[in-house]
């Protein structure tokens, strides 16, 4: 039986394999570059003639490949083909990002990664929209520096892309000076002390507790009413217990980050992270410059994208090639940006060092779990309100319901 499953297993990855290939040459096909055509005309010449009758070739590969499977099979992974794109992106990326990659951290009991790593997930859904803004408009500027002809949408794209530069030194840089953050519990406190705001984070879960319908022991006229009420009151002690064992876990190691050492491994592999992608982006606002008009640079040969990509590195760290040289006040005003996004890269790091050799953020740190400490004993307090319940009356109450509270915190407590 479970060699069956692994052979299912098997056989799936490489069907998605082979789809995740194919779609990858399509999508280099319909906006990177023309594979077959550049591939026969650099090494088989010869064959060019094949070229405008390609498709033919393909819907012979096609009616082979229906001939092989039969119809059943052809057409269930033919339409799986078609829905492969949207299947990757709406269920199998989140399932890696949201659950794999976390479980995988989780088994090896590597805490600090597994904080960083949760924390970098609330960050992109707290500002949800604006990432995926953000994603969007990398993906269509990428498209348009590789597609696009009229120097009108080039420079539009080199526009666009001087627009995500910035937004990310922005964001760099807000992170190096604001408080440090883990979970948006800074931005809770901050709630906290601003008296225009009415509840935090805390509060919108008591709240939420609040309005559960709790209703006193008394007369009871009628069964299914007692069925009902029995299942809110384990309901409402489920969350309480079970949002009250999470943020004590999370409090208690929140303590890890007071290492020096693990709070600039962490930012520094965040700012590696924003440097690859800071210069990626000014390869192609150079390239873009360069397809705009070749005259802003002066070259050797006819330079490629990786031409660009060579220069920039060299371009960031005030450096140059003699292949390849500004000439233009486009190219110009480019290899000024360059260095200087590098230098406050460079500088947020430096800020985030000194701010620990100060330990200030330790003081931003036990600030965070003060408060998330007295928010927990809120917690039991309410447990006790409503309920009369203490903590492990609450947790005789839920074994004697055989409550799947129990199996979580029993294993939280194993860690």
């Amino acid at each position: 039986m479970d060699t069956d499953k692994k052979k299912k297993r098997r056989k799936r990855y490489l069907k998605e394999s082979i789809f995740l290939i194919l779609w990858t040459i399509i999508f280099i096909k319909l906006f990177v570059l023309d594979i077959e055509a550049f591939l026969i005309e650099k090494y088989l010449p010869e064959f060019d003639f094949i070229l405008p009758y390609r498709f033919v070739f393909y819907l012979f590969i096609l009616v082979l490949i229906w001939y092989a499977l039969k119809n059943k099979s052809f057409f269930k992974n033919f339409f799986y083909f078609l829905g492969f794109p949207f299947y990757v992106l709406i269920w199998k990326l989140p399932k890696i990002l949201l659950w794999k990659i976390p479980s995988y951290i989780f088994k090896r009991r590597q805490w600090i990664l597994m904080y960083s790593y949760l924390n970098s997930i609330i960050n992109h859904f707290y500002n949800f929209r604006f990432n995926i803004f953000k994603i969007l408009l990398l993906l269509l500027s990428i498209i348009l520096t590789f597609k696009a002809n009229s120097n009108a949408f080039l420079t539009i794209t080199l526009l666009s892309q001087l627009f995500l530069l910035i937004v990310l030194i922005y964001d760099k840089f807000k992170v190096a000076f604001q408080p440090i953050g883990l979970f948006k519990l800074n931005l809770e406190l901050s709630k906290l002390k601003d008296k225009e705001k009415k509840k935090d984070f805390f509060d919108t879960l008591i709240s939420e507790i609040e309005d559960a319908d709790i209703v006193e022991e008394g007369k009871i006229e009628d069964e299914k009413q007692l069925e009902k009420r029995e299942k809110k009151k384990k309901e409402n002690v489920e969350r309480i217990i079970l949002i009250k064992s999470l943020f004590a876990f999370l409090s208690s190691r929140l303590k890890d980050f007071l290492s020096r050492r693990t709070y600039i491994v962490v930012f520094f592999t965040k700012t590696l992270i924003t440097f690859l992608i800071a210069w990626f982006i000014i390869s192609m606002m150079n390239y873009n410059a360069f397809n705009i008009s070749n005259t802003e640079f002066t070259f050797e040969g006819n330079p490629g994208f990786f031409d660009f990509i060579y220069y920039t590195f060299h371009s960031m760290l005030l450096g140059n090639i003699q292949d390849l040289l500004p000439n233009g006040t486009f190219a110009k005003i480019l290899d000024i940006i360059a260095p200087a996004t590098s230098i406050l890269i460079t500088g947020t790091l430096l800020t985030v060092f000194f701010t620990v050799k100060t330990e200030q953020y330790k003081d931003n740190l036990i600030e965070i779990i003060s408060y998330s400490d007295n928010k927990l004993k809120y917690l039991e307090q309410k447990l006790i309100d409503y309920h009369n319940f203490t903590l492990e009356e609450a947790m005789s109450y839920l074994e004697e319901k055989k409550s799947y509270v129990c199996i979580v915190i029993k294993e939280i407590d194993k860690i």
